[in-house]
C-alpha cells in the first residue's frame, strides 16, 4: 500500500511539473485554436457603445476594404473560418438577411481569420455567398477586436458605434433584432 501511494504521489508531481513547464512555453504566433494571442498592448475589447475600430483588409481578389468605407450604413462584422462548423451553419442566415436588406443599406463584412484567398474563394463559391468577404490572414483585426472564439459578430450602426456583440453563430432572429434597431 505504501509503495502504491508513493507511486501515485510521484506521478501527480510529475504531471504538475510538466503542466507548469508547458504553460510557460509558446510563441506569440497563436494558440492551439489557431487564433492569435492577444498582445498586452491591447488592453480591452471594443465594447457596446464604443466606436468600432477601423481596419484595412483585402478581399480575396486583392482589392482593399476599410470598415470606414461603410460609414452611414449598418454593418455586421462577422469573424469566421472555413473549418468552423458553427460558422458554416450561420452562413445561410447571414446570406438571407443580406439579400433581404442590402437595398436598405445593410452591409455584411465577413472577416475570414487566418486562411488563404483560394480556400476562402472556394468556400464562398460552394455556399453561394454574395456578401463581401475580407481576409484577415494574420489575425491582426481579430486581435484588435479581441476575438477569442469564432464565430464572433459585431453589429455596428451607421455612425460606426458598436450596438451589439454576439459570440457564437448568429440566427435570423438575432440579425433581424439588430436591424430593427438600426435600419431606417
Amino acid at each position: 500500500m505504501k509503495g502504491f501511494l508513493i507511486a501515485v504521489l510521484s506521478l501527480a508531481g510529475l504531471i504538475a511539473m510538466m503542466a507548469m513547464s508547458l504553460s510557460s512555453c509558446g510563441t506569440d504566433g497563436g494558440d492551439s485554436t489557431g487564433m492569435p494571442r492577444v498582445s498586452p498592448l491591447v488592453n480591452t475589447a471594443p465594447r457596446v457603445g464604443d466606436t468600432a475600430p477601423d481596419f484595412v483588409m483585402t478581399y480575396p481578389d486583392g482589392r482593399q476594404v476599410k470598415l470606414s468605407d461603410f460609414r452611414g450604413q449598418p454593418v455586421l462584422v462577422n469573424f469566421w473560418a472555413t473549418w468552423c462548423a458553427p460558422c458554416r451553419a450561420e452562413m445561410p442566415a447571414i446570406e438571407a438577411a443580406y439579400r433581404r436588406h442590402k437595398d436598405r443599406g445593410f452591409v455584411v463584412l465577413a472577416v475570414n481569420v487566418g486562411e488563404s484567398a483560394s480556400r476562402v474563394k472556394g468556400f464562398v463559391e460552394q455556399l453561394g455567398l454574395t456578401f463581401p468577404v475580407a481576409l484577415d490572414s494574420k489575425g491582426e483585426t481579430a486581435l484588435v477586436y479581441r476575438v477569442r472564439a469564432i464565430p464572433s459578430s459585431f453589429f455596428i450602426d451607421g455612425n460606426g458605434i458598436i450596438v451589439s456583440r454576439h459570440l457564437g453563430p448568429v440566427s435570423t432572429q438575432i440579425i433581424e433584432d439588430y436591424l430593427l434597431r438600426v435600419l431606417p
